[in-house]
């Protein structure tokens, strides 16, 4: 049995919506369980609600919640061809546009938005895409029941990076999950929510989707886990920034976890254990079928020596080290590389984070936005470490570095202030270029 992720950034266009129906229709053997996400920065969009919510501007909140509902209006109507699905979606998505309303109201007014409520609200990116997704497949004839992640997963109460409880995921899936599969049914829920013993809905925390794809498949047995991403698999680089990047073909389960602490947005870092738990493999395949590349991880997975170059844009602050410790202490964190310089603290973090941080009254020095650049290697070699370290040193407008390394596993990270993107290209192909044995996989 399989295992399905397809991320919300894979579904751009109508003809992505095709091809999601297409490969789960031919491609895959009934019955399966595909997990989905939100669609592209919708996520985002309901965070950035939320927060301007709180900070009193009710009426860019519901404009802002206004453009999301929209977009999904519009992409129903793209993708779906029968009149009356249509209008019970449409339907269902005002339902979930005034529930919207009433929690950015309720946080507008007492300007005090909860964890919890912020949960409730980003977590409704996913239902919408629940229920678009479950008519796009219908429409193509794949037999799929739905399942809202809310009556399966199921976390402690750390609202906005909650943790799956398992033997209580266990019990509801084998309650909910397992009898559609014995009768030959596949199976469509979300990524990224939960809920609390009590009820309550929770999120799991950003990319946290493939988290409940591995989780499900280990408890169902499965024998792989398939992700669809917009690119075909893991390369040296991100071959969107980096035309040259290489493709890697196989990995272990322990490169593929220290990928994902790396940064490696396809991965996440606690995805790895449930299938290595039951040699479950992971392929990440891009969901156009004209690429043929993809990334296999398992127990066969190579231990060539290779490198991974991955780029972020971010936005850089600088805050003291006070303003640092109270920032932590009432919660916030950067997403990015933290570095010391003096009495102050040098933080690489989202613009959502950073909003965060000025509505928690912190005195920070902005300096705009940034670029992050992490080359993630394993080598026998010391030599080859110290080089790559040496290497990102010698970035333009280079605001800190650091360097992190563990047996023959290295992570270095540079922070530059500048908005431009950096010579990836050419350091990618630097670093091939002085290590040749560096290979791809």
């Amino acid at each position: 049995m399989t295992v399905i992720k397809v991320g919300g950034s894979t579904l751009r266009t109508p003809i992505d919506f095709e091809r999601l129906a297409q490969r789960i229709g031919t491609d895959h053997a009934s019955p399966m369980v595909v997990v989905v996400s939100a669609l592209p920065q919708v996520t985002r969009q309901l965070e950035q609600a939320a927060l301007l919510a709180e900070n009193g501007q009710q009426e860019q909140a519901q404009s802002l919640i206004a453009t999301v509902v929209t977009h999904h209006r519009n992409v129903a109507r793209q993708v779906l061809h029968e009149r009356h699905v249509i209008e019970a979606l449409e339907m269902l998505f005002d339902e979930l546009y005034q529930q919207l309303l009433r929690l950015v109201q309720g946080t507008a007014l007492t300007r005090e938005l909860t964890p919890r409520t912020r949960d409730r609200i980003t977590s409704c990116g996913e239902r919408m895409a629940l229920h678009l997704i479950h008519h796009v497949l219908v429409e193509e004839g794949v037999e799929v029941t739905s399942v809202p992640a809310t009556g399966v997963i199921v976390t402690d109460a750390t609202y906005g990076n909650a943790e799956p409880l398992y033997e209580q995921t266990a019990e509801r899936v084998q309650q909910r999950i397992l009898p559609i599969l014995q009768r030959g049914c596949s199976v469509l829920t979300e990524g990224f929510v939960g809920t609390t013993r009590d009820g309550d809905v929770t999120t799991m925390g950003k990319e946290s989707s493939n988290l409940t794809a591995a989780l499900l498949a280990r408890v169902i047995g499965a024998e792989n886990l398939v992700l669809y991403t917009p690119v075909a698999g893991i390369y040296t680089a991100d071959p969107l920034l980096v035309p040259t990047a290489r493709p890697i073909a196989c990995l272990s389960y322990q490169h593929a976890e220290h990928l994902a602490h790396a940064g490696l947005k396809l991965l996440y870092p606690t995805m790895i254990a449930p299938l290595r738990e039951q040699s479950i493999q992971l392929r990440i395949a891009a969901l156009d079928p004209s690429e043929s590349h993809a990334t296999c991880i398992g127990n066969d997975g190579e231990e060539v020596e290779m490198f991974v170059l991955l780029a972020e844009r971010l936005c850089g602050v600088e805050l003291t080290r006070s303003s640092y410790r109270s920032a932590l202490e009432r919660g916030w964190h950067a997403s990015g590389i933290i570095a010391e310089h003096g009495m102050r603290v040098i933080a690489a973090a989202t613009a959502v984070e950073l909003a965060v941080l000025e509505h928690l009254g912190i005195a920070a020095y902005q300096r705009g936005e940034c670029w992050q650049i992490r080359v993630w290697a394993y080598a026998s070699r010391p030599a080859v470490h110290r080089h790559i370290a040496a290497t990102l040193s010698q970035l333009p407008s280079l605001a800190a570095l650091t360097a992190a390394h563990s047996d023959d596993i290295s992570t270095t990270t540079a922070l530059t202030w500048s908005a431009a993107l950096p010579p990836l290209v050419a350091l990618h192909e630097q670093i091939a270029e002085d290590f040749p044995h560096l290979q791809g996989g």
